[in-house]
């Protein structure tokens, strides 16, 4: 659990092979000597459908010093972002994003916080990068309907959260914008 990981690493203290030694190497960094690095956690559960939904999405950014110390050290779930500061999380979300462009969970969680942001166009442009990469993922299109709903595309948003029903999500809050055919906040 990344969560928990997380905890052992000290600011200040741990460098960078206390790291690798408690996560492993991090794919999310340019080069050996780059001073921030990123991992991502996500889990995934079937329904009894045999469909997929993601019930965890945790990014880490770790920050080290020019000695390779640990500066800093920043987790975000794609569930906690209405909580958090919001141009922190995407401040996170972009030093995360360097390296992994094409990461599907990486890019909806983007346009989550430009749609919590109530940036719906820029929130629409990275949701459809991420669906391009991941269209048979169901939170991704229930992700996909809320944005267009929010632009005012109710008809466009149904189809997405119709599909997400359809590939497995089952939320009570997804089953209610179908029924209701809005985002009942």
């Amino acid at each position: 659990n990344l969560e928990k990981k997380q905890e052992a690493l000290v600011i200040g203290v741990s460098n960078k092979n206390d790291v690798i030694s408690s996560l492993g190497e991090s794919i999310l960094k340019e080069s050996p000597g780059d001073d921030s690095w990123a991992y991502i956690e996500t889990s995934e559960v079937k329904n009894i459908f045999g469909k997929k939904k993601i019930i965890k999405n945790n990014v880490l950014l770790l920050e080290f010093n020019q000695r390779g110390v640990l500066a800093g050290k920043h987790i975000l779930n794609i569930n906690d972002i209405n909580k958090l500061d919001l141009d922190k999380a995407l401040e996170i979300i972009d030093k995360a994003l360097v390296g992994s462009e094409k990461d599907a969970l990486f890019l909806d969680t983007k346009a989550w916080v430009h749609f919590a942001r109530k940036e719906y166009d820029l929130a629409l442009d990275f949701v459809k990068k991420a669906y391009a990469l991941a269209p048979e993922n169901a939170e991704i299109n229930e992700h996909y309907g809320d944005i267009l709903f929010r632009l005012g595309k109710t008809d466009e948003a149904m189809v997405y959260w119709l599909k997400s029903k359809e590939l497995g999500n089952l939320d009570q809050v997804l089953l209610k914008k179908i029924q209701t055919k809005k985002i009942n906040d």
